[in-house]
């Protein structure tokens, strides 16, 4: 787990995480792709292609947290030996 986030309010986050930003001040070698959950529950993912500085997100709807879910980012089993230095924002609406 790299990540938890338990919500104070409720968020709708936008399908595909649109407006969402990632970036790694280190590229990765090869894809690597990290699962994002609500409440321990796969709802998405946010890619570093290989060489490449900055992530794309998928999820296929919008997803509403409520006060108190948790959004998780999960690293994959095997890291990137390369990708480093890491920073995302997630966007959503109150």
């Amino acid at each position: 787990m790299l990540q938890n986030y338990v919500f104070a309010t409720t968020v709708t986050v936008p399908a595909g995480f649109s407006g969402s930003r990632g970036s790694a001040a280190t590229v990765a070698a090869a894809v690597t792709t990290f699962n994002i959950q609500k409440n321990s529950m796969s709802v998405g993912t946010m890619v570093f292609a290989a060489s490449d500085n900055t992530a794309t997100f998928t999820m296929s709807s919008a997803t509403t947290f409520n006060t108190g879910d948790v959004l998780s980012v999960v690293a994959p089993a095997i890291p990137d030996a390369t990708l480093a230095n890491l920073a995302w924002t997630f966007v959503g609406t109150a």
